[in-house]
């Protein structure tokens, strides 16, 4: 399994994307010809909530390694788990071959129980604590521009003198905050910035300029918005991205239009040109 450093540095100057996926509730559906018909560099698996009929994201990742040759990153949010059972499933991870994990806080309102503090770790506690038990994980952090840039900033170093090897910006229509955030992370470590395709009546988890919510709305193809907030985040010389697919009412993906975003930035395409 390759690291997400060795894959961003193999790609020299191309754009490299990192694809949310999150597999159907539905066990019938046979994810995984969506998942392979993405493209792309590395699919991202989210923290799930259990469910029943879904495995959680450790499961998944696993399970895409073992059928798939896809390339795959896990999120692990620190807020579900004690220090102990954290270690325990991030050690099990390590046994089934997983090198690459995300590590967030994750939504304290949706956490199993209620952890205190106490008892689970910080976000830059477990990435400390993966780094010093040794180079077994290629760990990602998370940073969210809509916080504002200054506190996410001072964050994400804390992140990276932690150990954390990458990061992940999420979705931001925002092109001044994530030119700032670029010029003060520099060149450290490999950024993802996160876009989200839209489509009409779409669920989104960011802010949305009234322009562009209108231009949706009046039948604007979100590929061709995506395509052309890329093509404006690679004009300041980002080029890793972190593609979020739309998101349809009641949950379904259409993983279809995020292929389309990724192969028009394919070798040989003109940026941001439909092909």
């Amino acid at each position: 399994m390759t690291t997400v450093t060795d894959i961003v540095s193999q790609a020299g100057t191309r754009p490299v994307f990192m694809c949310d996926f999150s597999p159907p509730k539905d066990p019938a559906t046979n994810w995984l010809d969506d998942l392979l018909s993405l493209n792309s560099d590395l699919v991202c698996i989210p923290h799930l909530a259990p469910h029943p009929t879904r495995p959680d994201a450790i499961t998944t990742a696993h399970l895409i390694r073992e059928k798939t040759d896809a390339e795959v990153a896990f999120n692990f949010a620190t807020r579900d788990a004690t220090k102990a059972e954290t270690l325990e499933r991030l050690e099990n991870a390590h046994a089934l071959g997983l090198k690459n994990v995300v590590v967030l806080q994750g939504d304290a309102n949706r956490g199993v129980g209620n952890l205190s503090h106490e008892i689970r770790y910080k976000p830059s506690e477990l990435i400390h604590e993966l780094k010093s038990r040794g180079d077994h994980f290629c760990v990602g952090a998370v940073a969210d521009l809509a916080k504002g840039v200054k506190q996410e900033t001072n964050l994400s170093h804390r992140k990276i003198d932690a150990g954390a090897d990458f990061l992940i910006v999420q979705p931001t229509f925002n092109i001044k905050a994530a030119e700032q955030f670029s010029a003060c992370i520099g060149t450290l470590v490999p950024v993802f910035y996160g876009v989200q395709v839209l489509i009409k009546d779409g669920i989104v988890f960011t802010p949305v300029p009234k322009p562009l919510c209108l231009d949706i709305e009046n039948g604007r193809s979100g590929v061709d918005a995506a395509s052309e907030l890329i093509s404006r985040f690679s004009r300041l010389g980002i080029t890793c991205f972190y593609l979020i697919a739309p998101i349809c009412p009641g949950g379904a993906r259409d993983y279809g239009m995020a292929r389309q975003v990724m192969a028009s930035f394919s070798p040989g395409t003109a940026p941001g040109s439909p092909v």
